[in-house]
């Protein structure tokens, strides 16, 4: 019975372990940057099966984000310019983000635009959905510090994505994302992509920003290379949607991936970080060129 106690309670511990692990896989906050390595506040809550998360993700400059891209991939967070719902500023630090340097930073996002996607979307188990509203092109102000070297954001150039969602989740479960943000011909612009995660049968979040308001497009495919039988996340993608208002050509520069496998736990993640080249249909169908305009995709699965 003793040595039955102790087996339990060891398991209990790895368990929890593995669970703590997971989540932290899990938790991200993503930026797509030019100029400077990034950062911005993330916090994640559950409780029982309901979970909270706040994902933000900051943009400078599309012109020089390659570079910086690399040296934020790091620490599996990373921002871009020029491509921010009011937060309290909040500094957030990582003790070792690049080798033994510290990253450390405060930003503020404000302007919030008068549009943004809202979905509730339900799983086919019963009892399970999420509850999501993400805002793009909100202006971020604020500062980092990597070492010694520090970045001034300003709201003329940075932009963000807040990302807020809320659900009973289903135990297994595959989403895609993609968004942007950013100034087109000096214009606040951006978009919403994603679908995987939960029935999206009544409803997707496809959305185009432009200007502070929402153009609603149908489903879109995220044409992600294949090689070998596996995806190849850093070759040309292709994005098209089932009403032709979005096709672009993503070249990625980066794949920021973290993979936990211990079976009945399991998170692997690839967020692409790249340039998007194409043209997006308005609602009023005005055609809109854009080219190397920076931002993301992803593909993550999760177990847990």
């Amino acid at each position: 019975m003793k040595r039955n106690r102790i087996l339990a309670l060891t398991l209990a511990v790895l368990l929890l372990a593995c669970c703590l692990t997971a989540c932290s896989s899990a938790a991200k906050t993503s930026a797509s940057y030019a100029e400077m390595p990034a950062a911005a506040a993330l916090t994640e809550e559950t409780a029982g099966t309901a979970a909270d998360t706040v994902n933000t993700f900051v943009a400078t400059d599309n012109a020089a984000a390659s570079e910086a891209s690399k040296t934020a991939s790091a620490s599996g967070t990373s921002a871009a310019e020029g491509q921010t719902a009011d937060t309290a500023p909040t500094a957030e630090s990582m003790d070792k983000f690049q080798g033994s340097d510290a990253l450390e930073g405060i930003v503020t996002l404000t302007d919030e635009p008068d549009e943004s996607i809202v979905i509730a979307t339900p799983f086919d188990k019963p009892g399970h959905f999420y509850f999501n509203q993400k805002i793009n092109c909100l202006r971020a102000t604020g500062w980092i510090e990597l070492g010694e070297r520090r970045w001034e954001l300003t709201p003329d150039r940075f932009f963000a994505v807040l990302d807020w969602g809320r659900g009973v989740w289903t135990y297994h479960n595959t989403w895609y994302w993609s968004s942007a943000s950013g100034l087109l011909d000096g214009v606040p612009f951006g978009w919403n992509l994603g679908y995987g995660f939960g029935n999206t049968a009544a409803a997707t979040e496809n959305a185009l920003f432009y200007d502070g308001k929402l153009h609603k497009l149908t489903n879109v495919s995220f044409g992600i290379p294949m090689k070998d039988g596996k995806e190849d996340y850093l070759r040309p993608w292709r994005f098209t949607s089932e009403d032709n208002r979005f096709f672009m050509d993503f070249e990625p520069i980066l794949d920021r991936s973290a993979r936990t496998d211990l079976g009945f736990l399991k998170s692997d993640q690839h967020q692409v970080f790249g340039r998007f080249t194409g043209r997006v249909t308005l609602d009023g169908g005005d055609v809109l060129p854009v080219r190397e305009f920076f931002g993301f995709a992803e593909k993550v699965e999760n177990k847990w």
